[in-house]
């Protein structure tokens, strides 16, 4: 879960095996003509774009089976605001809206 204390603004989970995100709850949606990026941050791998989205749902990253375990050990997630229909770009050019720690299970 992502987002200032007490509540979460955006609720997560993922499967690096199949590469599936689960979009748990979006609190607030994006603007109007604006959806919201996943990105992950580690230090192996920098910063790499996961799944774009709007409302909660499941979505599939190809990135995600290609992570290794030591990769997602020190994974840092962070959610941003971008544009519809462009294509996400090498890192975020979005403020950085959400962010947490991705926590294994």
């Amino acid at each position: 879960m992502l987002g200032p204390q007490p509540v979460p603004a955006v609720g997560l989970a993922f499967d690096p095996d199949t590469g599936l995100v689960s979009v748990l709850k979006v609190s607030i949606p994006p603007r109007a003509g604006m959806r919201y990026d996943l990105w992950i941050v580690t230090a192996q791998a920098g910063t790499r774009h996961l799944a774009g989205f709007r409302e909660p749902g499941a979505y599939v990253s190809d990135l995600l089976p290609a992570l290794t375990p030591a990769q997602l050990a020190d994974a840092l997630l962070i959610v941003t605001e971008e544009p519809d229909g462009s294509t996400p770009a090498d890192a975020p050019t979005g403020t950085p809206l959400y962010s947490g720690m991705a926590v294994r299970r």
